[in-house]
């Protein structure tokens, strides 16, 4: 998970930096800087992965135990977002408990004005037990 994306620029050579909010990112294009700004030149951005600063993230699902459901039901599921040294502790089919907070999904753009008053909602882990 991309957490400070870093860019230069080919015109100018300057370094920009972003910070990155959510689990989606729209990278910058053109250069802000007052080099390319008094110069008109319009030089753009690329993106350098050796710079930016990256974390590790997992994206779980977690469903209850099949001799707690309901005979003739299906198990419930929940999403668990782990981030950090708490990733690929959890293998499929592992018992595990999760402490967390449980969060909604922001969304933008066009999903947000499809889906309504709909939300997404996720499990931020903090502790994991296998």
């Amino acid at each position: 998970m991309l957490v400070v994306s870093t860019y230069t620029c080919d015109q100018c050579g300057a370094e920009t930096f972003k910070t990155v909010n959510s689990l989606s990112f729209m990278p910058l294009i053109n250069c802000e800087s007052e080099t390319c700004r008094l110069q008109k030149s319009g030089g753009r951005l690329y993106l350098q992965t050796r710079g930016s600063k990256f974390i590790k993230f997992q994206e779980i699902k977690i469903q209850e135990l099949s001799d707690q459901v309901p005979e003739g039901n299906i198990p419930r599921t929940m999403t668990v977002h782990v981030k950090g040294e708490l990733t690929r502790l959890v293998l499929p089919g592992d018992h595990c408990s999760i402490t967390g907070v449980y969060l909604p999904i922001v969304r933008t753009g066009f999903r947000q004005m499809s889906q309504g008053l709909l939300a997404d909602t996720f499990l931020e882990a903090h502790v994991c037990f296998v």
